[in-house]
């Protein structure tokens, strides 16, 4: 019979019955494994949504737990979601709903363009965790818009092809319960992550809400007067909007991240502001800036009110106004709408008043105009072919290509048609205008209250934005 070592017989049984030093043993925790991430489909459209399911095993009585992240899309999982703002999710379940985003690509925090969306998924059992990452290809654009409704307005969603050609589906953007959304001023969010829209509950006041490629809505600025206009931030975190809530028109600014932060005033005059444009140039010289209509035909110092509405550009950060744009000074006149190319430098806007470059005597008409705000004109007009009074021009909106325009073309004061007209980006000169005939639906074109020379509502701003 052989000798048995006595601390052999004393240790093994310890090691057998003891979970915490079992717990740091590597044999343990190689038991949890993701095997596949299997992916419905892996090439989307923006706005699309695609089922995901997740193969993972680990040691028997174990439970594993999902930490699932989209950078800009929306993951869910038919759990109840008690945070709209939480991009990750924790879940037990392994099949989930992936929804994309509304653009196919989205600027870095150098300003570079970055195409597609990265999901992140962490498995962990109480034991130990893995990790995988996949891939998701979007394609196309979206183009939102306010249709007629019964009297209303709805958002509308429209699903552009790379390059601006070719729409594959029109869609009612609707809310979690499966509701069409109603509203009106549409505007995307750089990243492709939200919509944000303007409410008016018929009660004299309006709110800014936005809203996700999942659904989720959030009030953003609440009712204290009217709050009108949302231009985001090149970070997609903030928007500035145009309120009334001390008075007359100032510009504002609050962060999207929740419900209830307070906004912070940028412009603080006794002139009206309106149409705020976020420059969404990440450029150190022009990331702060606002393109603004200001019911003023003076630049400095902007205090007295006027019939002429003019483009001025602000210092966000001080609320300084530095430039003037436009230089309208007869009643009635107006500069309104602006809407910068992506670079920064261009901006589109809707101007009435007597058409430049004509005769002195020519008979006013509204019209889309382009400029290089590092110039000292007014720039040109787009459409030099089109004369009659009977149309007017609104709601200019940029070609993620930077080198087209596509606007609403109103007669006689009916709703607009889309129409597309290519910047020639060397010279002040523009192709003919061609009605884009993948929309053949009314769209609210720009109107004015010509009593009190101020928009009506509530089609009182952009009804079109494509990203």
């Amino acid at each position: 019979m052989g000798f048995k070592h006595p601390l052999k017989l004393a240790v093994l049984p310890l090691l057998a019955g003891s979970s915490l030093l079992l717990t740091g043993c590597p044999f343990v925790n190689q038991g949890l494994t993701i095997h596949s991430v299997y992916i419905e489909n892996q090439s989307l459209s923006v706005g699309s949504r695609t089922q995901i399911r997740i193969q993972a095993s680990t040691m028997p009585g174990r439970t594993i737990r999902y930490t699932v992240r989209a950078e800009r899309g929306r993951i869910l999982t038919g759990d109840p979601v008690i945070d709209q703002n939480q991009q990750t999710v924790r879940t037990e379940k392994d099949t989930l709903t992936y929804h994309a985003p509304f653009t196919s690509r989205y600027p870095d925090a150098q300003g570079n363009q970055v195409q597609g969306d990265t999901i992140v998924i962490q498995a962990e059992d109480g034991f130990g965790s893995a990790q995988q990452s996949e891939r998701i290809n979007l394609g196309g654009d979206t183009m939102v818009y306010a249709k007629e409704a019964s009297g209303a307005s709805e958002l509308w969603a429209a699903t552009v092809g790379d390059g601006g050609y070719g729409v594959t589906n029109h869609r009612p953007i609707k809310d979690r319960n499966g509701q069409s959304v109603r509203g009106g001023s549409p505007t995307l969010s750089p990243d492709g992550r939200q919509v944000a829209f303007v409410l008016y509950p018929g009660t004299g006041s309006s709110a800014i809400y936005t809203l996700d490629s999942a659904g989720f809505v959030r009030n953003i600025t609440g009712e204290s007067g009217m709050n009108v206009d949302p231009t985001w931030a090149p970070d997609s975190r903030q928007i500035a909007f145009a309120s009334d809530r001390r008075g007359n028109f100032d510009i504002y600014r609050v962060s999207t991240d929740r419900e209830g932060n307070t906004p912070t005033s940028i412009t603080t005059t006794a002139v009206d502001e309106r149409y705020p444009a976020w420059n969404p140039s990440l450029h150190p010289d022009r990331r702060s800036t606002l393109a603004m209509s200001v019911r003023s035909s003076e630049q400095q110092p902007v205090s007295q009110k006027s019939d002429a509405w003019n483009v001025y550009l602000v210092n966000i950060e001080n609320g300084s106004f530095f430039k003037k744009l436009t230089q309208l000074t007869a009643g009635g006149h107006f500069a309104w709408e602006p809407k910068w190319q992506s670079d920064g430098v261009r901006l589109a806007y809707t101007r009435f008043g007597p058409i430049l470059n004509q005769t002195s005597g020519s008979v006013p008409a509204q019209r889309i105009y382009v400029t290089d705000t590092s110039r000292n004109d007014e720039g040109f007009v787009l459409n030099i072919n089109q004369y009659g009074q009977n149309v007017t021009e609104s709601s200019p909106i940029w070609n993620p290509n930077g080198i087209e325009i596509a606007y609403l073309n109103t007669v006689s004061g009916t709703t607009g048609i889309v129409h597309r007209q290519r910047v020639n980006p060397q010279s002040s000169t523009s192709e003919f205008p061609q009605i884009w005939q993948d929309f053949n639906t009314p769209i609210p074109g720009f109107q004015i209250n010509t009593t009190e020379n101020k928009p009506k509502f509530p089609y009182n701003g952009l009804s079109m934005d494509w990203r």
